[in-house]
């Protein structure tokens, strides 16, 4: 907000500017600037959207991750995460049972 009032006094002007301050959910006066800036840097080049949607990018990795044997779990009640002596993750526990990656 501050940056788009250094520049300009038309609220329009500036309305237009901070248009897309969703995409980093934080109301313009209280969002980064460096942040507005990085994403209208990314939609210089124009906007994409995935074919079929984001969930075909989950649904893309969950198909690789269980072709190597991996399990992908949606919505689990985890109960908690498993960490061996290193503090590196290695599983979760889900209804009291362990499943590990």
């Amino acid at each position: 907000k501050e940056v788009l009032e250094s520049i300009t006094s038309n609220r329009k002007l500036q309305g237009v500017l901070s248009y897309h301050y969703g995409d980093y959910g934080e109301h313009p006066s209280r969002g980064a600037f460096v942040m507005h800036s990085m994403i209208c840097v990314h939609y210089r080049g124009g906007a994409y959207y995935p074919v079929g949607g984001p969930l075909s990018i989950a649904k893309s990795i969950a198909t690789t991750i269980e072709k190597h044997g991996g399990k992908v779990l949606v919505r689990a009640p985890v109960s908690s995460v498993l960490v061996d002596e290193k503090n590196r993750a290695y599983g979760v526990v889900v209804k009291g049972k362990e499943v590990l990656a």
